[in-house]
């Protein structure tokens, strides 16, 4: 029960260009117009565009109706002025931005017979004899009752009152803001939550569930896989597993307005439109060739996009047909980082120091620069926090060697202030933020889609129309570090230990040491991008996504009885995922490289090749200890090779649906 829909016995126009904030603003702004004299069925709807002005208006009131030309440039309103005054249209009422006309009353029918009487006495000849006539009552012009169905919502409204909030952006807006994405010009309505885009961060570190690179929306905050997504009021094949549809795959160029349904739609749509509906309007009769090259940049220089854009309809059979093609490739190639951007402080909540159960203190405040308590790039001792067994909770001996962090390539032992320590964070002290600064703001990603339109006319009464859609993206990005807090174990004989804490650890008699580090490894925080983390770094997965969407859709729409219209259309979709992640540690190798040992020679080597571990061949040893100091070698035995790490997605989506 998808599409617009016809009331019974009498349609209604609804105009809808760029809507204005204030009605001041429409009524005194000037419009070049270039509108010839013709049919009001025609000029009218030329008229709204050109004039930025939402008119309603019965159909049957047009017909029949010429109305005069309008050219250059004229205030809107004296223009419709001009534009109405040779016609019997009059304006019923005018909020400013929208305009509702009528026809003009006829005159009451004892006026009319007067104005008879009085020109039959100008003739000189003798009265008829009176004749005697029941009296007439005044004609009365029936009141119809009229309905306005607006495009992505079922619920019918009388007059042009609407009972569900709906928000319209038209074509202008959309060109005017001139946005990367389309989906960029819809999350700015104020309906529109937290949504997950290519620019702004939301999931682009989840590299698994194929989200990266989507372009969402997310009413009022209910989640994006509760938002329902059309297009031309009928449904697209979901673009990942949580549901959502990428609105990167659509005809951009060819959008006419994009309709906003906040309340009231999961009643006419289902469950998946609890927050409401977003349906995407297409001009399906675009006529001509445009073309649109458009290019952006950051403030920093350092976020480049463009996107080249062109559609073409034409028609054929002498009008019976139409045929429109419409391309759109968008490309984004710059990885930004939350390490590269000033207004960055790294700011978290923390536990409150001066917190007591007895003070006004809050117990959490906010703290700027806060990172890792329980590791570092080099390496950060964590445990044992106590030499002997603690007694009640409370440790007598406590291991002098906790907190002492390896600093540079020579790993040199230095102590570390953790100050304000809240779980795995903490604040004020010498925590590290290379950890949050590698978070992706912008990912890299570009997006390719093609879209073509056919419609004819059968009979007057019956048109069929196909439609179908290819969509392909790549994007890029990153993960979070495989960070040990504090629980990867260092044997006191491992080759990379520094000599002096093997010393102490002998003295306090200790073999092991529980240390935590980063395994951001050969990456500074200047340094860093996609391919620095596969090549220099053993713990920062980079995930590689590629998608892929086809889309077919063949349509019926016909007409029967005194204005009734019918709708009937078959859509099948296809998506297919593929996700590969590189530089993606596996375990047990890990395990292997660092547990590293001197060999009978004197050479470095994995404990498990010198004990003829078969699961240890190939092994090579991976220094963890220090800054900058891991091998290449090392770091591509760890890490996941080409083609070990992937997964693909494939979605499927069939619809029937009939409406009228």
């Amino acid at each position: 029960m998808h599409g617009t829909r016809i009331s019974h016995r009498v349609a209604l126009y609804f105009m809808t260009t760029s809507l204005l904030a204030w009605g001041g603003e429409a009524s005194a702004q000037r419009r070049t117009f270039n509108i010839r004299a013709g049919d009001a069925n025609a000029t009218i709807p030329v008229f709204a565009k050109q004039s930025g002005l939402q008119i309603i208006v019965a159909a049957d009131r047009l017909r029949g109706v010429r109305t005069p030309a309008i050219v250059g440039p004229i205030d809107a309103r004296v223009a419709l002025s001009r534009l109405l005054q040779s016609t019997n249209l009059i304006i019923a009422a005018d909020t400013g931005s929208v305009v509702v006309l009528k026809a003009r009353p006829a005159p009451p029918l004892h006026k009319a017979r007067l104005a008879a009487v009085m020109a039959i006495e100008t003739e000189p000849i003798a009265p008829p004899p009176p004749v005697q006539r029941e009296p007439v009552a005044p004609a009365i012009e029936p009141v119809v009752e009229r309905e306005i169905i607006v495009t992505g919502s079922r619920i019918a409204t009388t007059s042009y009152r609407q009972p569900t909030p709906v928000m319209i952006v038209n074509e202008a807006q959309i060109e005017r803001d001139a946005k990367a994405s389309i989906g960029d010009t819809i999350r700015e309505l104020p309906a529109v939550g937290t949504s997950s885009s290519p620019n702004n961060g939301v999931g682009a570190n989840n590299i698994v569930g194929g989200v990266t690179g989507l372009d969402t929306v997310n009413l009022r905050q209910l989640g994006v896989n509760r938002t329902l997504v059309l297009l031309d009021s009928q449904r697209v094949v979901q673009s990942n597993i949580t549901g959502v549809v990428d609105l990167g795959t659509m005809p951009t160029m060819l959008v006419q307005r994009i309709d906003v349904v906040t309340g009231g739609a999961s009643a006419a749509w289902g469950s998946d439109a609890v927050a409401g509906v977003v349906n995407l309007v297409l001009n399906k009769k675009f006529d001509g060739i445009r073309v649109s090259i458009e290019g952006g940049e950051s403030d920093s220089f350092d976020h480049k996009s463009y996107r080249l854009q062109a559609a073409a309809g034409t028609s054929f059979a002498d009008d019976r047909g139409r045929l429109i093609v419409a391309g759109n490739f968008l490309n984004s190639p710059d990885t930004i980082f939350a390490n590269q951007r000033s207004w960055n402080r790294y700011r978290n909540l923390i536990n409150n120091p001066a917190y007591t159960p007895t003070n006004d203190e809050p117990r959490r405040i906010h703290a700027d620069h806060v990172g890792l308590a329980q590791a570092t790039n080099g390496g950060l001792i964590q445990g044992p926090t106590c030499l002997t067994p603690e007694v009640d909770g409370v440790c007598a001996n406590p291991n002098p060697l906790r907190n002492i962090r390896f600093v540079g390539p020579d790993a040199v032992p230095v102590p570390f202030n953790p100050g304000v320590v809240s779980g795995p964070i903490s604040a004020y002290g010498d925590a590290e933020t290379d950890y949050p600064g590698m978070n992706n703001l912008a990912v890299a990603f570009r997006t390719l889609n093609l879209f073509g339109y056919s419609h004819f006319d059968i009979t007057e009464a019956l048109r069929a129309s196909v439609q179908v859609n290819y969509g392909k993206s790549r994007s890029q990005n990153n993960s979070t570090p495989a960070t040990r807090f504090g629980t990867l174990s260092i044997r006191a004989d491992n080759a990379f230990l520094p000599e002096s804490i093997r010393d102490q650890m002998g003295e306090l008699g200790l073999d092991s040491l529980q240390i935590g580090v980063t395994n951001i490894n050969n990456v500074t925080s200047d340094q860093f991008s996609y391919d620095n983390f596969i090549k220099n770094s053993v713990g920062v997965p980079v995930s590689v996504q590629q998608r892929r969407l086809m889309r077919g859709v063949f349509s019926l729409d016909g007409k029967f009885g005194s204005g009734w219209t019918w709708n009937a259309y078959y859509q099948k979709g296809k998506v297919k995922t593929r996700v590969d992640v590189l530089s993606n540690i596996v375990t047990s190798r890990f395990n292997f490289a660092v547990d590293a040992v001197r060999g009978e020679q004197g050479a470095v080597v994995c404990r498990g090749v010198m004990l003829n571990d078969p699961a240890a061949e190939g092994c090579i040893p991976l220094n963890v200890i220090g800054e900058g100091v891991a091998d290449p070698k090392a770091i591509r035995y760890v890490n996941v090779r080409p083609g070990e790490n992937w997964e693909v997605i494939r979605l499927e989506q069939d619809v029937a649906a009939i409406s009228a």
